[in-house]
Order: C-alpha cells, then sequence, then structure tokens
C-alpha cells in the first residue's frame, strides 16, 4: 500500500539528491589512476561508525538502554518492575525512524531512488544484518561492508555480477556452519 501510495504521489520517475549535495555526491580523493575513494562513501562511514557508537552507548551504559533492553528480553517482567513498556517502544521507534531517515538521505545523496526502490534496500539490509550476525550493531556495519566490497568485486569482474556476487556471498556465510546455527535459532523461537 505504501509503494502503491509512493508511485500516485511522486510518480515512478528516478530521483537522487546527489545534485543538492554538489561536489560532495561526486568528488574523490584519487589514491592512483585506477582507485579513488569518494567524498559520500567515507562520509557515510564516518557517520555511520558515530551512529552505531552512540547507539552502542546508549544502550549499554545509560537507565534507558537498561530499559529497552529488560523490554526486549521479557516486557512482562520489565513492567513488574515499573519500566512503562510502552513508552520504552516509542523512544525505540523513534530512534529506528531518525537511523532510517539519515541512512535514506546518504542513499538518496549517493545514488537514484524510486517508489519502488523499498524491497531490494530491504534485501540488502537483511543480508547485511545476517551476514555480520544477528543483534549486533557493529556485525551489521561490517556486513554491510562485506556486502558493498563482494557487489564492487562482482561489478569489477561484469556489471551484471554485481547484485549476484552479494547474493552469492549471503547464500555461502548461510550455508556456512555458522549461518546453519542462525537458522536454527531463528526457528526454535
Amino acid at each position: 500500500m505504501i509503494q502503491n501510495a509512493l508511485l500516485e504521489g511522486y510518480s515512478p520517475d528516478v530521483r537522487s539528491l546527489g545534485a543538492a549535495a554538489g561536489s560532495l555526491s561526486t568528488g574523490s580523493w584519487e589514491i592512483t589512476s585506477q582507485l579513488s575513494i569518494p567524498y559520500i562513501g567515507v562520509l557515510t562511514l564516518a557517520v555511520a561508525v558515530l551512529v552505531l557508537g552512540g547507539l552502542q552507548l546508549l544502550l549499554r551504559r545509560t537507565p534507558f538502554g537498561r530499559e529497552m533492553r529488560a523490554t526486549a528480553q521479557d516486557p512482562d517482567t520489565a513492567a513488574l518492575v515499573g519500566i512503562p513498556a510502552a513508552a520504552v517502544y516509542g523512544r525505540a521507534t523513534a530512534i529506528a525512524v531518525v537511523t532510517a531517515t539519515l541512512a535514506g538521505t546518504f542513499l538518496a545523496v549517493h545514488s537514484t531512488f524510486e517508489a519502488s526502490s523499498g524491497p531490494t534496500q530491504l534485501i540488502f539490509a537483511f543480508e547485511a544484518v545476517v551476514i555480520g550476525g544477528l543483534g549486533s550493531l557493529w556485525g551489521a556495519l561490517v556486513g554491510g561492508i562485506v556486502l558493498g566490497i563482494a557487489q564492487t568485486v562482482g561489478a569489477a569482474i561484469d556489471p551484471q555480477y554485481s547484485i549476484l556476487a552479494g547474493h552469492l556471498i549471503f547464500l555461502v556465510i548461510l550455508a556456512s556452519p555458522r549461518g546453519r546455527s542462525i537458522i536454527t535459532r531463528s526457528t526454535d523461537r
């Protein structure tokens, strides 16, 4: 429904915020004639590390983090000790929305998007989380980097292999003993 509403409201045209970002979206540091590091890539990585570091500190070192962990573990028991589960869920949702907005802004500056881009990005996010390990903030970042490197290597071989290379890395990790333990844990719940 959301995708169809976006198609109706904004049309199926491809959009980008790259032009609004100017040289930030197109500029890069040239290391060699064949290797360059884009400004937006470095900025995205730096902001991701800062956000994940902040979330890690929030979850591990603050009373709200303890409340959030307790509510996630067992909301009924958390309520017995006076933790308002609805308020915790509301604040967690606010953090998730702010984080998603920040990520979406970087995506819009870095590449193009359209009303039907969501499912593709969701698959990449799912793969990054599984590659990095479920429940690990830093693992999700590492999983995203692994997925990005695989897609870049695949594109260097043949542009048609970019997406396929990322999916293959995901499937190899899922078929590994670690991946099978993830599947087993998720089906036990």
